[in-house]
């Protein structure tokens, strides 16, 4: 029998399990995953397995399906200043200046699965209540290497709009042409008319897929994100989608690209109604700064026997 550790966070609503990896095989990520994640055990949308680091060897998250999660790296970047592998970072970037006056702030690097490059962690302590168990965390993503910096938005019918990121794509959807509610003002099944979305837009090869029912007004953005990962053969209705929201923002960023000289800010609202904030920087290439508040709940240990069985 082994002995699992286990942290849960509420990233913006977005209940994320981390596990310290102890050598698990892809299969063993998926099985273990599929069981933490029901009702009657940790509950959660998604689960990520992490490894500390440590002389020379940089802290990395792998995700159950090997697809890349913006708000499982934010919860990973939270994990990491609980335990002290964060340092004490004084420097200001224009876009969280205004953090500044009431906030201490943390900062280091991650790897991630879906990503070949290191990801900048920068978290924010409220100096009045400087608690790690809730905090503003943001994350920076380089661009330059995602597929939209290099083949932008793809337009694949009237409302429909394909962003491919690095771990995961995104089919972003005007809400006023595919609608969320029936004739009678009913909600549709989401997950059920994700699915056909996919097969229609021929998007099951993908690692991971997100399909995003958005707000297209940029003065009012906002999501609804159902998320599906091949190897898991799952798709959450969630509570909140970071890389979702990235993906909303630079549909955007294409559509007004003409009109930009240094960058673009957003306030993407969640179905938590939490409030994702994003800043496309366009100074030097492509680069995303996302992040917003991340709650740590709970952490403890479960049990995993020889059929990945586990007790919670």
């Amino acid at each position: 029998m082994r002995i699992l550790k286990f942290y849960k966070f509420l990233p913006g609503g977005n209940s994320t399990i981390l596990i310290e990896d102890q050598g698990f095989s892809d299969k063993e990520r998926v099985m273990i995953a599929d069981e933490l994640m029901k009702a009657d055990r940790l509950c959660a949308e998604q689960v990520g397995f992490i490894s500390f680091g440590g002389n020379g060897v940089e802290p990395k998250i792998e995700m159950m399906g090997g697809e890349f999660c913006g708000n499982a790296c934010r919860t990973f970047g939270a994990l990491l200043a609980l335990k002290h592998k964060l340092k004490p970072d004084s420097t200001t970037i224009d876009f969280l200046s205004s953090y500044a006056d009431r906030f201490d702030s943390l900062s280091g690097t991650l790897l991630s699965s879906g990503i070949d490059t290191a990801i900048e962690v920068k978290i924010f302590l409220d100096k009045n209540e400087p608690s790690l168990y809730t905090s503003e965390v943001f994350i920076c993503l380089d661009l330059s290497e995602a597929p939209v910096f290099k083949n932008g938005v793809k337009y694949l019918d009237k409302g429909a709009f394909l962003i491919e990121l690095n771990g995961i794509v995104h089919l972003i959807l005007d809400q006023e042409i595919y609608k969320k509610y029936d004739a009678k003002g009913q909600e549709i099944d989401l997950i059920q008319e994700a699915e056909k979305l996919r097969a229609r837009f021929n998007l099951n090869d993908y690692t991971a897929v997100g399909v995003i029912w958005a707000d297209l007004n940029i003065e009012n953005c906002e999501i609804t994100p159902v998320i599906w990962v091949k190897t898991m053969n799952t798709a959450h209705l969630e509570t909140a989608c970071a890389s979702g929201s990235l993906a909303l923002a630079l549909y955007h960023y294409y559509n007004l690209q003409k009109n930009i000289d240094s960058g673009l800010n957003f306030n993407i609202i969640q179905p938590s109604f939490s409030v994702l904030k994003i800043f496309l920087s366009v100074e030097t290439g492509l680069k995303a700064w996302l992040g917003g508040e991340v709650k740590f709940i709970a952490a403890g240990e479960c049990f995993l026997d020889s059929d990945i069985n586990l007790i919670v």
